[in-house]
């Protein structure tokens, strides 16, 4: 008898693992998006980490066994990536790469990578440009290389990759916030412009 209350699997049994497969779903589009997509970046991992924090806030409403679920899994997370030096390589990565640039607001790292381009320019200054006669055989190549992607067709739609599904909400959000904002036309933008005092009369010059 004992055995049989033990094999039965209860209504609590069953709403536990529905919670748990919705709170483990984020992390797994996650680790899907760092370990199986072909162009994954450092840049990821900040913003990864934010969603994943965000997921495991404890709210209000949470049950004791999702809150010790949350509790358990971001103890764990939020000791990785801890060291300065990495901190600050994956900042900089973050706000390099153009889809999570607004994911790092700081002006010291705006800096750091500043410095870092200022140092690189110079440089790379101190090196000698490509002869005439290699330029244009560069150019000659990417002709002959536009020509031929002519003849090719564009491929259809591919699947969304585990990164795209994971931020799937704040794309849709910048898409809503473009395709709600008009669009002028030249005529319309030219007397907002003088609206704005951006061109000026010839009174303005005499004052």
């Amino acid at each position: 008898m004992e055995k049989e209350r033990l094999d039965r699997i209860g209504n609590e049994d069953l709403r536990k693992a529905e919670e748990f497969v919705h709170l483990m779903r984020k992390h797994y589009t996650s680790t899907l998006a760092v370990s199986s997509d072909k162009s994954a970046t450092c840049g990821e991992i900040l913003p990864i980490l934010q969603k994943l924090e965000q997921q495991y806030t404890v709210q209000e409403g949470d049950s004791a066994f999702t809150r010790s679920i949350k509790e358990n899994i971001w103890k764990d997370l939020s000791k990785r990536y801890q060291g300065t030096d990495i901190q600050r390589f994956l900042e900089e990565a973050t706000i390099l790469d153009p889809r999570f640039k607004y994911k790092v607001k700081s002006d010291a790292v705006c800096d750091r990578i500043r410095e870092a381009a200022i140092t690189a320019n110079t440089v790379a200054a101190r090196d000698e440009l490509p002869g005439e006669g290699e330029t244009q055989r560069e150019g000659c190549e990417d002709g002959e290389e536009e020509e031929v992607e002519e003849h090719y067709a564009l491929p259809p739609p591919s699947k969304k990759t585990a990164l795209e599904e994971l931020f799937e909400e704040e794309d849709n959000e910048l898409q809503s916030i473009r395709e709600s904002q008009p669009r002028l036309s030249l005529a319309q933008k030219e007397p907002e412009q003088l609206g704005n005092g951006e061109i000026r009369t010839e009174e303005d010059h005499n004052f």
